[in-house]
């Protein structure tokens, strides 16, 4: 049976701008950490793995912003899993 995982990165801030300057650097971190037996081994990446914190963001991976962002994105991912 193949190995299934899922992540979904939040970060939420005062303002949007606050929430992506603090989630920038630590989806880079972030990348580098969880690759890093990929690259030791000679391993391939998951293809299905953002490679950039902006790729991240428009693949609705990474859930950044203000409270009442968060909000209104968390409400419309709901209604579509209904």
């Amino acid at each position: 049976m193949p190995l299934l995982g899922m992540v979904r990165i939040v970060v939420i801030a005062g303002s949007d701008a606050e929430a992506r300057a603090l989630a920038a650097p630590a989806y880079a971190r972030w990348f580098k950490t969880f690759t890093f037996l990929s690259r030791v081994g000679n391993l391939p990446v998951p293809s299905n793995l953002p490679n950039s914190f902006e790729q991240a963001l428009d693949d609705g991976f990474c859930l950044v912003g203000s409270p009442s962002r968060y909000e209104k994105r968390s409400k419309a991912r709901s209604l579509r899993l209904v």
